[in-house]
C-alpha cells in the first residue's frame, strides 16, 4: 500500500493518496426488461462503470454493470473495492 501511495504522490504531488476514482455512464440499447432501471438522468439508457487509477496511470480497480438509473456515487457500495476496504483488506 505504501508503494502505491508513494507512486501517486510522485505523479501528482498529493500526499497519502492511492488513486483517483470516478464513474461513467456507458450507453446501451434499451433492454427489453426493466427499461426504467437503465434510463439515466442524462436521458439515455446506460450501465454505470467505475474505475480507480493509480500514480502511473494504471487501473487499480474496475467495476461495471450497475443500471444507469443508479447514481455513480452510490455504485461504490456494490464494488469489491468497498468490500475489501470495509473488511480491512489492502
Amino acid at each position: 500500500m505504501q508503494a502505491a501511495i508513494n507512486e501517486f504522490q510522485e505523479f501528482s504531488q498529493f500526499p497519502q493518496v492511492v488513486g483517483t476514482i470516478d464513474g461513467s455512464h456507458i450507453a446501451v440499447i434499451g433492454p427489453c426488461h426493466n427499461r426504467a432501471d437503465n434510463f439515466n438522468s442524462k436521458r439515455f439508457y446506460s450501465i454505470v462503470g467505475q474505475a480507480v487509477v493509480g500514480g502511473q496511470v494504471k487501473f487499480l480497480d474496475v467495476f461495471v454493470g450497475c443500471p444507469g438509473s443508479l447514481h455513480d456515487a452510490c455504485m461504490y457500495r456494490f464494488t469489491k473495492l468497498y468490500e475489501r476496504i470495509e473488511n480491512g483488506e489492502s
